[in-house]
């Protein structure tokens, strides 16, 4: 955990087109807080002017029911029923190198075609066409954007020393970002998704870099003498909010960017760690041990001041604010192992949702504030598990033997 980290270092997308074609005013609506589900049927997609790919077919039924499954808004019918809500259907066509995909929905209730589009590009990128397809049904039925093209960057030492890896959000394609013979630990997302900053041992000390995912281009970002440690970019890109010792003790920074002008925003004696942006990018929520134990605080920019939040429990920490909310999850220590809460702060109601007794920790919302991914600890070794916290579904994101920490959901 990052308040672990900072004792210890003391111590020591897509290419691709698509033509509109139709759709008509009819809309089904569900709300992200729900948990009630729409019954959805797939149909094989049909082949036109050739010999059916039955490979290709397989693909876009198991890709497309896998991205609407995982959004938690539908559920998957194996048959057509009296239930289903949904059906879609489709065709396909390939010509040389190249894939056209027409997805069509219709209504069971209405008895009629509510969506039609026509998506092209190469058979390579057939995964990419499948995908825009899920993100354009889950628009249209939910009326919000979906997770299908957001990742997640972790660390992992299973190169032997800890580096920093990014997954897609459903656990496909996952790629090393960081290498060298010294940690690479921490990452967080800046706005858009196309650079992340961590926490490097480069110098020997803990200092702030980024990786820019589109060229691998590396960069040092901030390093003072000292801890530089624990970042977080605000959603609008302007702010960075990071944990430096340069004046003695730990304490809660805020930098703008790009010309990183610096504010300290915290002074106790106390060790400060693991801060995390409103989605209003007005406040702060970061853990103290001021108190004694681990606790979460929230700074107020705008009037210069600290609340405690949490009272319950021993031992809260790894806040991590929903990017469309005002909900918070965290962690806290119950029974001899670190389970996952929310809190809502406009009613102050607090959610457990995790029981198993194994540690859950590093908590990071997705950017439909709807799931949440976090790290869970069984005999030693640690992998990434996503939670749908309207409905309490789960799906795991890295097998256990890679051994992930740290995950940061895309913004």
């Amino acid at each position: 955990m990052k308040i672990k980290n900072l004792i210890f270092a003391l111590i020591c997308l897509s290419v691709f087109c698509f033509n509109q074609g139709f759709a008509s005013e009819v809309q089904l609506s569900i709300s992200k807080e729900s948990a009630k589900k729409i019954n959805l049927f797939i149909e094989t997609f049909t082949v036109e002017e050739d010999k059916p790919d039955t490979k290709l077919e397989k693909a876009i039924y198991d890709d497309l029911s896998r991205h609407l499954k995982y959004s938690g808004h539908f559920s998957i019918q194996k048959l057509v029923s009296k239930d289903t809500e949904l059906v879609i259907k489709g065709s396909y066509k390939t010509k040389k190198k190249k894939l056209v995909l027409i997805a069509k929905i219709y209504s069971s209730s209405a008895n009629r075609e509510i969506f039609a589009k026509k998506y092209q590009g190469l058979i390579s990128q057939s995964g990419l066409l499948i995908k825009t397809i899920a993100s354009d049904i889950i628009e249209k039925i939910t009326g919000e954007n979906g997770v299908v093209f957001s990742r997640v960057a972790y660390t992992s030492d299973k190169a032997g020393i800890k580096q920093i890896y990014v997954v897609d959000y459903d656990g496909k394609n996952r790629e090393r970002i960081t290498f060298g013979n010294y940690n690479n630990i921490e990452p967080c997302w800046f706005p858009g998704s196309a650079k992340v900053a961590y926490t490097s041992y480069k110098n020997g000390y803990p200092g702030i870099f980024t990786c820019n995912l589109k060229n691998r281009k590396k960069e040092a970002l901030i390093r003072y003498p000292g801890v530089n440690a624990a970042s977080a970019v605000s959603s609008d890109g302007k702010n960075i909010a990071l944990i430096l010792s340069k004046d003695g003790n730990p304490e809660l920074y805020k930098a703008s960017l790009p010309d990183l002008l610096l504010k300290r925003l915290t002074a106790s004696r106390a060790v400060e760690s693991s801060p995390t942006w409103s989605h209003d990018n007005q406040k702060i929520a970061f853990v103290s041990d001021r108190t004694g134990t681990p606790q979460i605080y929230i700074y107020y920019l705008a009037d210069n001041k600290t609340i405690r939040l949490t009272f319950e429990g021993s031992y809260n920490t790894d806040p991590s604010w929903s990017p469309v909310s005002n909900k918070i999850a965290y962690v806290s220590l119950k029974n001899g192992h670190f389970q996952i809460y929310v809190v809502n702060l406009n009613v102050y109601k607090v959610s457990q949702l995790t029981y198993e007794p194994q540690h859950h920790e590093n908590p990071s919302w997705a950017p439909d504030g709807r799931h949440i991914v976090y790290s869970v600890t069984k005999n030693f070794r640690s992998y990434l598990e996503v939670i749908d916290v309207a409905t309490g579904e789960k799906y795991t994101l890295t097998f256990q033997k890679d051994n992930a920490l740290e995950p940061a959901w895309s913004r």
